[in-house]
């Protein structure tokens, strides 16, 4: 428990040398932003080590990282002396929300301590992947950190995620097994306070007092992090058998059947599913080529990715959003940002770093900062304040580009524009199966029913039935109406009319199989929702009212889901898999806080309007039976993931399992970890991903020659560096000749060399057994020619002499 105490520590230490920045940058939000300081701070350390360490005037490390710490330290204690006053002022009065902030972000992260103590092995899915980059962030003298699954190269992804963790790991003095983990747990708790704190600060806006900020924020922070989609009730009445064969094919959600309990009674050991993996399915609902993940899925499975790490990020730029809405309310933004420039600096500080996080979220937020200040200025300066919203652009893309030039100007993007989304294609090639081509309007409810009722609820509400003015028709209309236009000639520019006979090709193909799909029905739903919210968004710009932005975020949710319909990113996947994955987490994240915001109009409006208890009762009622089938999929997981927390608890070291399962290769891990420094080439067998292979690099973060090439071949659109690597691996464990393998060792700087239990599967237990005998003198060679440095069992680690020895 200490290491989560000092990890703990570190983060709170890194906000609160940034809250004085945040107190005079959100000055318009009634809590100054405080929850903002919890990502900001580490966004800021961060950075200031990552600029250093990128110029390589002081090598990256524990020093520099303090170093970073007290030079954000200064620049707040500099902000806080000349405004003092203002800021005791405002303490006086907000004293109690800071404790309730404090609170609640240490429950949730506490919490989410015990219980990823229960399962805190680090294996399965992409973490091998994760940990390699944040070994290599924590172990390499200068920035960018070297790709540590392909040697002679720098990681090309955006992994300043990494740093973040890195830096955290720095500060606390704790290796990267243990600071993963922590890692995710402190970004669950950051993203529960930030969520909270927009609804909090939203409904003050909106004039709510007493309780229901509080309500409203806690309601938001559990739709984030504590909510699941609807599979979990279907997965619990398969798991009891209620059901037909035929109605679990309607529902259609894939693998998804009656439990056969009397033949495998280990899948119905308890009252929830027990089956292995039965929680994927959650997240695979068409096939599996489907992600559609939410926040309390990619916290309970464990994966330290990038969209993950800029969860909280994306929230702070909503409030960033926020601030600027309020103030293009006000006038004129852009004199306001002459007079104080560094609010256009701190924008740019944030959005950029969030892309450096995960560039995906960029589009997404950096439309949703600039967007607000289009709204904002709207009911006074109409399109005068959509030109100054235009101009502000390039005022946050310049330094934006000047503060992370060495990524945005250095990595190579594996992604080539948007395409449109075509099924008739998907279908034609049989890649990918249409359910993942489209969204069944069932899956569609099953995964976001939870998520938009109160949000629906509140712009139906809020926005009346008939639209009143065509400005106000035309909001209500043009936010689906424009993307389905473009969409239409785009299929007609590409692929013409078409037929459906003898096979649906060109618009009236994909109409047939949209038809044929229902995802007709899904889109119909989309616009009727959209239309809904934007009439409800125009309702309160044209009363000037500041209070529309929760239905701004509802609109642009709603927006990236019916652009998940129609078109996608392209990407060496060639369809929409990263597209659905990425933008359905981003709406939501931004649903999340709108429901919480809805919530007190919502009730009390009911009450005003629904006079006879029966009715409001029933909604009532309806609510509270969403909510408990929403929390469904999170309690069985919970369960099930700790064994009805009758297992014993294993820490926190995510490498310790290795210890009991492999010791002798834990044992070669921790002699490379403690003597081997900087970032010298290693040599490990290749092979598939999603396997083992690539485990020493990863839990080490020194360079291979190749790990998981799939993954490679998706980060570089040129992936010349990778071909031959696959033989020449091979070429250097089977050959016996010596020279050739010395070469081929000298060729890639390779300095250690690995044989272990996999090399013996590999390249000795998987050869014919009439070559197994000459493979086993191929991997004896290094006995002759290389120096051992660490033998134990059967693991060895061979040191390889400089060619000039």
């Amino acid at each position: 428990m200490k290491e989560a105490l000092f990890f703990w520590a570190a983060a709170e230490g890194m906000s609160l040398a940034c809250a004085p920045i945040v107190f005079v940058v959100f000055k318009r939000l009634p809590d100054r932003g405080y929850s903002l300081s919890k990502p900001l701070g580490i966004l800021m350390v961060s950075y200031m080590l990552w600029a250093a360490a990128v110029t390589g005037l002081v090598p990256n490390g524990r020093g520099l990282a303090f170093l970073a710490l007290l030079t954000v330290a200064a620049i707040g204690s500099g902000i806080l002396i000349g405004s003092r006053g203002e800021w005791w002022k405002w303490f006086q009065v907000w004293w109690p929300y800071i404790v309730l902030v404090e609170a609640l972000l240490g429950i949730v992260y506490f919490t989410g301590v015990f219980l990823r103590s229960f399962v805190p092995e680090i294996i399965w899915g992409e973490k091998p992947f994760e940990l390699a980059f944040l070994n290599s962030a924590l172990r390499a003298e200068r920035y960018p950190p070297p790709d540590p699954w392909l040697a002679g190269y720098s990681i090309n992804y955006y992994y300043f995620g990494y740093v973040q963790a890195a830096t955290l790991g720095q500060l606390s003095g704790l290796p990267a097994s243990v600071s993963f983990y922590l890692m995710l747990c402190l970004v669950a708790s950051m993203a529960a306070v930030v969520a909270f704190s927009l609804s909090y600060n939203l409904l003050r806006l909106r004039g709510w007092q007493g309780n229901w900020p509080t309500i409203g924020g806690l309601a938001s922070a559990a739709l984030l992090v504590m909510v699941g989609n609807l599979e979990g009730v279907f997965e619990l009445l398969a798991r009891h058998g209620i059901g037909s064969q035929s109605f679990y094919d309607w529902v259609g959600i894939y693998g998804l059947q009656p439990y056969p309990c009397s033949a495998q009674p280990q899948d119905c050991s308890e009252w929830y599913p027990t089956a292995s993996w039965w929680w994927w399915k959650a997240t695979r609902m068409g096939s599996p080529w489907d992600v559609q993940e939410f926040p309390f899925f990619s916290f309970q499975f464990g994966d330290l990715h990038p969209h993950v790490l800029a969860l909280p990020l994306t929230l702070a730029a909503v409030g960033l959003a926020l601030e600027f809405f309020l103030e293009s309310r006000e006038g004129p933004f852009l004199a306001q940002w002459l007079r104080e420039p560094w609010r256009p600096i701190v924008a740019s500080m944030l959005l950029g770093g969030l892309g450096f996080t995960d560039l995906w979220a960029l589009p997404t937020f950096g439309a949703a900062v600039l967007g607000s200040l289009a709204l904002g200025s709207w009911p006074k300066r109409r399109w005068g304040g959509v030109l100054d919203s235009a101009a502000a652009v390039p005022i946050v893309a310049f330094p934006l580009a000047l503060l992370y030039a060495p990524f945005y100007f250095g990595v190579e993007r594996p992604v080539s524009g948007v395409a449109v989304n075509q099924v008739w294609e998907a279908a034609a090639r049989g890649y990918p199966p249409v359910n993942s081509a489209v969204t069944r309007p069932v899956h569609f409810l099953i995964f976001w029913l939870p998520v938009l009722w109160l949000p629906l609820w509140g712009a139906m509400l809020e926005g009346g039935a008939i639209p009143r003015s065509k400005e106000e028709l035309l909001w209500a209309i043009g936010p689906w109406a424009l993307p389905l236009s473009i969409w239409t000639i785009a299929v007609l520019g590409d692929s013409g009319l078409g037929g459906t006979y003898p096979a649906p090709q060109g618009l009236l193909g994909e109409a047939h199989l949209r038809w044929e799909t229902f995802n007709w029905l899904t889109i119909l739903m989309l616009i009727v929702f959209m239309t809904v919210s934007g009439k409800a968004l125009a309702r309160h710009l044209m009363k000037g009212e500041g209070t529309g932005f929760p239905l701004g975020l509802l609109v642009l949710s709603l927006l990236l889901l019916l652009g998940a319909e129609t078109f996608f990113v392209r990407d060496p996947l060639g369809f929409r898999y990263n597209t659905v994955f990425r933008f359905w987490y981003h709406a939501w994240t931004m649903l999340a806080v709108t429901g919480g915001v809805f919530l007190p109009s919502i009730w009390t409006t009911l009450a005003d309007r629904w006079r006879q208890l029966s009715l409001q009762f029933l909604w009532g009622s309806v609510t509270a039976a969403l909510a408990g089938a929403a929390l469904l999929y999170p309690l069985m997981v919970t369960w099930d993931r700790t064994d009805s927390f009758q297992r014993q608890g294993r820490g926190l070291d995510g490498l310790a399992y290795l210890a009991r399962s492999d010791p002798y290769e834990y044992a070669a891990i921790q002699w490379l970890n403690r003597n081997v420094k900087g970032t010298p080439v290693i040599l490990e067998a290749f092979g598939p991903d999603f396997t083992d292979f690539a485990r020493i690099s990863s839990r080490t973060g020194l360079p291979t020659l190749l790990g998981w090439q799939g993954h490679e071949i998706q980060w570089r659109p040129d992936s010349t560096a990778i071909l031959g690597r696959p033989q020449e691996i091979e070429t250097i464990y089977t050959t016996a000749n010596v020279g050739e393998a010395l070469n081929l060792l000298h060729k890639y700087n390779v300095r250690y060399v690995i044989v272990g239990r996999l090399e013996q599967e590999v390249y000795v237990q998987s050869a014919p057994q009439a070559l197994r005998a000459q493979r086993e003198q191929a991997l004896a060679k290094f006995n002759s020619i290389l120096e051992p440095v660490f033998r134990a069992g059967q693991v060895v680690i061979y040191r390889v002499p400089s060619p000039t020895q």
